[in-house]
């Protein structure tokens, strides 16, 4: 970093370092705010289409990082299980100060455009990815065949746009609106590996502001519960994003509400886990699901040790039914006996431990 201190995308990684596995967040925003400095002192260091590139990477990452999404369900699981308050995320972030950055990086970008103009672009850069033969003979300085040969920027300035409104305090209806009708179906069309991670910081970033508008009483659990099942019927891929969430917020739902089982069957029927991967991915978070609920009653009735949730006879059934499918999964094993271990009735633990010596006698069991 000394040899080239300009370089954009490499204190980018760096601030990223700082931000998501040290967990220093003042360390990461403070190399964040060099950034900025850098971009606006070097103005003509960030002239060209690759430094384009750069600069949104930057900005998106940057957005990333304040909205917390790497250790978003972290977060959700503590706040479930320790009855800890919610901090809403107006009060994490300095809004102002993101707004200002994404101003400025889009005037840069698209001079003289309107922001509404300027999503209009993407979406139909988007919508078609073909280059005719009138497009190939235009300047190279084009936004319109940059985009569609680079769909992964489209998307990471979507992901921008998407941030901005949410800044701007525009109702969450106006966002959910958005990303059904206009990037959910691009999303559908066009989702590769090379553009995964960032449709991924969408999907997060629509489950962390319906969360904050959960927590903040902008929404009702009736409401919220609705927008997951539009979520389920209109995304055509397997989800771990959509899975994850969905098994954490059942915790928050009525203890035995018809709700719970209502999501556990959306969650089994899923329509995009044909394969054998994806079936037994669908189970383990049904099987999550069962055992925070499980969980969390336990512990909010720690005075009586014996305490039966009812959640514990259906993680155990969940269970059995899993070790079935897939007797040599030795993590499986694992989990039941770990379960058993810490179950009010633990007399079922040597039993579990000769079944798993017999399905898997390579493995290590304690």
């Amino acid at each position: 970093m000394e040899e080239y201190r300009t370089c954009l995308r490499l204190y980018t990684h760096y601030a990223r370092l700082e931000y998501e596995y040290f967990q220093r967040v003042n360390d990461g925003r403070r190399i964040f705010d060099l950034c900025f400095q850098t971009i606006r002192t070097n103005p003509s260091n960030f002239s060209s289409y690759d430094s384009y590139t750069d600069l949104c990477h930057w900005l998106s990452t940057s957005l990333i990082c304040e909205f917390d999404f790497n250790h978003l369900f972290d977060h959700m699981l503590k706040i479930i299980l320790d009855n800890s308050k919610y901090i809403s995320i107006d009060k994490q972030m300095n809004k102002d100060k993101l707004c200002s950055s994404i101003n400025f990086v889009l005037n840069k970008l698209f001079a003289n455009m309107e922001f509404n103009d300027i999503i209009t672009l993407v979406i139909n850069c988007l919508k078609s990815r073909k280059i005719s033969k009138w497009d190939q003979s235009t300047s190279d300085q084009d936004w319109s065949i940059y985009l569609r040969q680079n769909n992964s920027l489209s998307f990471e300035l979507l992901f921008i746009f998407l941030s901005y409104s949410y800044l701007l305090n525009d109702p969450f209806e106006k966002l959910h609106q958005i990303i059904f009708n206009s990037i959910l179906p691009l999303i559908n069309e066009q989702r590769t590996k090379t553009n995964q991670i960032i449709i991924d910081h969408i999907l997060r970033f629509y489950v962390c502001i319906l969360w904050n508008e959960l927590f903040t009483e902008h929404l009702l659990f009736n409401q919220c519960t609705n927008y997951l099942k539009q979520l389920f019927e209109s995304i055509q891929w397997p989800s771990i994003i959509l899975l994850k969430f969905t098994s954490i917020y059942t915790c928050l739902l009525p203890l035995y509400g018809s709700y719970v089982k209502e999501f556990e069957q959306t969650i089994l029927s899923y329509r995009y886990n044909q394969k054998i991967e994806y079936r037994l991915i669908t189970k383990i978070f049904v099987l999550q699901m069962n055992l925070i609920r499980h969980l969390k009653i336990q512990k909010s009735n720690s005075v009586n040790e014996k305490f039966n949730s009812g959640y514990e006879h259906r993680v155990r059934h969940i269970l059995r039914q899993l070790i079935q499918d897939y007797p040599s999964y030795s993590q499986l094993w694992n989990l039941y006996e770990y379960f058993e271990k810490y179950s009010p009735n633990n007399n079922r633990i040597k039993g579990v431990l000769y079944d798993a010596m017999q399905n898997c006698p390579w493995a290590k069991v304690s």
